[in-house]
């Protein structure tokens, strides 16, 4: 054995005694590395050691604090004094570092790789065991390139009973991954990862990754507690993972900073296996709940995971969270996991698995925390079918007790169902069923022996049962499942996930009806399933306001969804994403008002800022007002398929900054179908086309007037593909001068233009309309555009101009977004 002191000694090799102890780690290291195997063992008395390069393990020596576990390393710190370095690295199978303090480790950019990697520790072998690594630093703000891991980088090895607090990784003009620990190999078993922070600079660049606590590309992650850790503009506030396993973990009270863009606060999974392990009470960027992002667990619990092979959506019922992250008694993760062979001990070294329920059978619980129950009498159930239904519910529970065998030869047993039915009681009444109506209910199972000794166990919350129609309303009472304007939600997300839960439970679609009122929304809502969204007043009383900065109001992507009778407003692009207001790539959206949505600029580019259509959908009924981007295209409507029809699209602005990319500030169009639109007053400086912009798709019936470009050419339609007909562009400027219709390729025909092209129907004559200053586009009695389109049966038989008149009011169709009926000219005989 080699020892080590702080001072007090004189050091003398072979440093085999108290009194010749070396005074610095790396000494000792070396000589034992040297002359092993006669010396394998190097023990560290208490004290702070500092150094100003990383100690390296390069043979099979163990190197320790004299106490050992983690008492000595609180009283045993190795930390950094001055430069760049990290403290500990192993690269040796045999190699062992134990029960120490590792702090204050930090490196910048424009170091060789590897000194990148793991500020507290870097090993790709042997073990690590009761390490406090704390305080490290991988901030790489003044520039470089990948930095891996502010604490430890874990290429291969075990590191185990440990805790990995409180060091750090910002920003990085290339990329940043893992504040606390960073993984490509290996096993991390039974360690706290706490409060490490990653990726939360005021700024950002595309080079992007994450991981606040963890990044994993590969390796295991086992019986770990992950909480309080934080990211800002990266994802996986908790955990990043794109390869490896995450096993028997709790995941907890992680955060992505208010105002940033990262995504899956608990965690974020791209690949990899996610099993046994709890993602709960995570907070996202909005400040509501970001758990788990990406899918991919089994006997698992998020309130993501309502399906999947064993997993659970419900409150883990935690002991005292934060303090105590073990399960409560009555916890329904208890005897709920899968067994694994090779995992025998939980993160305190309790053995798994027990007998949780007290049903003879022992099963491991989901989570980090092995609950052991008491040897007094004691109770507990379980569901024998899903605790949920649409409508009703027939529910079987089945209890278990535990105890004495004085206790447990014959109990009476109390069910209270929780719906103000009667309690059912009786001796051994083990096996009973309930049918419930709509509502949640808690149930509680009591157990008496004939000493009279009671157990006790409640689940609240236990039984739920929906209705398809859920009701939303500010001066709702908020009873659960909010089945009437009376017991309505007062939020609108929560009434969607009920309305989810009705058709998981059988419901054929849903719907959710909401009172007048303004409804705030601190998170995306995202409607993919077949659910109505109704504002039963209209888009006048009822309004959707995002307040999350850079996030978008609606995401719609099933067939059936439908979002009608809501001003959307405030929506804002996330970094690589599309659509400020409204994202779609099926649904419906109608009757709404979409409005005072903001794209991005340069170093931020967007598309779409009122909406984004890619896919299918249908705009209809709608007006798309007053929204912004100052770089890409389509500040009012991006599109490359799905269908605007009588939509009003005004105001809206785009295309302010030099040289920005793609054009149409009312409409920009690859693709799909807008008709019977009224498009006006929009505006660009740098970009083609202020009313719209298309490159494919057709455009018909529409009016396109006093739009106004900037300096780029046709304040009105600049074509360069698909089929525009039957549509006025009228009074459009450019640069104060009148340019309505630029067309490159395609075509238009049957179209009023003052610079309309030759070609079928085309007229270059005023459309004559009632008061183009006070924007009224009817036609005036005498216009060239009446009656002058090309008639198109297959939906002008039983269709309607953008103000809702029929199609073709007299002989043919008109030109534009309205229709107007004139009667003929002449003696008119009324006969009674």
């Amino acid at each position: 054995e080699i020892y080590v002191v702080p001072s007090g000694s004189v050091p003398t090799p072979p440093y085999d005694t108290w009194a010749t102890a070396a005074q610095d780690i790396q000494t000792a290291v070396d000589y034992a590395c040297a002359n092993f195997p006669s010396y394998d063992t190097v023990i560290i008395t208490n004290g702070t050691y500092g150094i100003t390069n990383q100690i390296w393990i390069t043979n099979a020596i163990t190197v320790r604090s004299f106490e050992g576990g983690l008492s000595g390393a609180g009283n045993t710190v190795v930390q950094r004094t001055s430069g760049q370095t990290r403290i500990f690295k192993l690269t040796h199978p045999g190699a062992h570092l134990h029960g120490l303090t590792l702090r204050g480790g930090y490196y910048a950019g424009y170091v060789d790789e590897e000194f990148r990697y793991g500020a507290g520790l870097y090993m790709t072998a042997g073990t690590a065991s009761c390490l406090r690594i704390f305080a490290n630093d991988g901030n790489s703000i003044h520039g470089g390139d990948w930095t891996r891991g502010g604490g430890v980088f874990m290429g291969g090895g075990l590191l185990t009973d440990s805790i990995i607090e409180s060091n750090n990784w910002t920003y990085s003009s290339f990329f940043v991954s893992g504040g606390g620990l960073y993984m490509t190999g290996g096993v991390v078993q039974r360690c706290v990862i706490r409060n490490n922070r990653g990726g939360y600079s005021s700024t950002h660049q595309t080079g992007m990754d994450g991981g606040g606590g963890v990044r994993m590309t590969g390796g295991r992650l086992e019986n770990c507690l992950i909480v309080d850790n934080i990211t800002g503009h990266y994802n996986g506030g908790g955990v990043l993972i794109s390869g490896g396993q995450i096993v028997h973990c709790t995941i907890a009270d992680n955060r992505v900073l208010p105002g940033y863009s990262g995504n899956g606060a608990g965690v974020r999974r791209d690949g990899g296996a996610i099993t046994n392990t709890i993602v709960f009470f995570n907070v996202g960027s909005s400040g509501g709940p970001d758990n788990l992002v990406g899918g991919g667990a089994v006997y698992s619990c998020a309130p993501e995971l309502i399906s999947g092979e064993g997993n659970q959506s419900t409150d883990p019922l935690f002991i005292n969270r934060p303090a105590d992250y073990g399960l409560s008694a009555n916890s329904t993760l208890i005897d709920a996991a899968v067994a694994l062979a090779d995992l025998t001990n939980d993160i305190a070294g309790v053995f798994r698995p027990l007998d949780g329920l007290g049903s003879a059978q022992p099963k491991p619980d989901i989570g980090c925390y092995e609950f052991v129950r008491g040897t007094n009498l004691g109770c507990s159930f379980i569901a024998t079918n899903t605790p949920a239904g649409y409508l009703s519910a027939s529910v079987g529970f089945q209890a278990y007790v535990w105890g004495p065998p004085s206790s447990t030869s014959s109990v009476w047993l109390t069910w209270d169902f929780g719906d103000g039915s009667e309690p059912v009681q009786g001796w051994n009444l083990y096996q009973i069923a309930h049918t419930y109506a709509p509502g949640r209910f808690d149930v509680l199972l009591t157990a008496q022996d004939p000493s009279n000794n009671v157990a006790h166990l409640l689940r609240p919350a236990y039984v739920s049962v929906v209705s398809n129609s859920v009701f939303v309303s500010a001066g709702g009472a908020s009873q659960y499942p909010y089945a009437s304007w009376a017991a309505a939600t007062t939020n609108i997300l929560e009434a969607q996930r009920v309305a989810s839960d009705a058709l998981r439970f059988g419901a054929p679609s849903a719907s959710i009806l909401v009172e007048a009122g303004v409804y705030d929304l601190f998170g995306e809502m995202l409607i993919a399933d077949p659910i109505a969204v109704i504002g039963v007043r209209g888009y006048a009383q009822t309004t959707l306001r995002q307040l999350t900065p850079g996030c978008r109001v609606v995401r719609m992507t099933h067939h059936s969804a439908m979002i009608a009778g809501f001003t959307i407003c405030d929506g804002g692009h996330m970094l690589g994403d599309h659509g400020a207001g409204i994202r779609m790539s099926a649904g419906t959206v109608s009757n709404c008002f979409i409005t005072g949505n903001t794209g991005g600029g340069h170093a931020n580019p967007h598309l779409g800022g009122g909406i984004y259509m890619e896919g299918a959908g249908l705009v209809v009924d709608s007006v798309i007002y007053s929204n912004r981007y100052d770089y890409m295209g389509g500040a009012g409507v991006w599109m490359n398929a799905g269908m605007l029809d009588r939509c009003v699209i005004a105001f809206n602005h785009g295309g302010l900054q030099y040289h920005a990319g793609d054009g149409g500030s009312g409409v920009r169009m690859y693709g799909g179908i807008v008709r019977n639109c009224l498009i006006y007053d929009n505006t660009t400086v740098y970009q083609p086309g202020a009313g719209v912009r298309m490159s494919g798709g057709i455009l018909e019936n529409c009016t396109i007037a006093d739009n106004i470009s900037g300096v780029m050419e046709s304040g009105g339609l600049y074509q360069t593909g698909g089929t525009s007909r039957n549509v006025i562009v009228w009074g459009n400027l450019t640069g104060g001068a009148t340019s309505d219709v630029v067309l490159v390729s395609g075509s238009l025909t049957y179209s009023c233009a003052m610079n309309a092209p030759s070609g079928p129907g085309n007229i270059s004559a005023d459309p004559r309309f009632v008061s183009q200053s006070a924007r009224d586009y009817n036609l005036s009695r005498g216009s060239p555009c009446w009656d002058a389109g090309l008639d198109d049966l297959s939906w002008m038989q039983n269709g309607y101009d953008v103000f809702g008149n029929p199609r073709i009011a007299n002989r043919h169709v008109d030109i534009g977004a309205i229709e107007t009926f004139i009667p003929p000219s002449g003696t008119v005989v009324f006969i009674r």
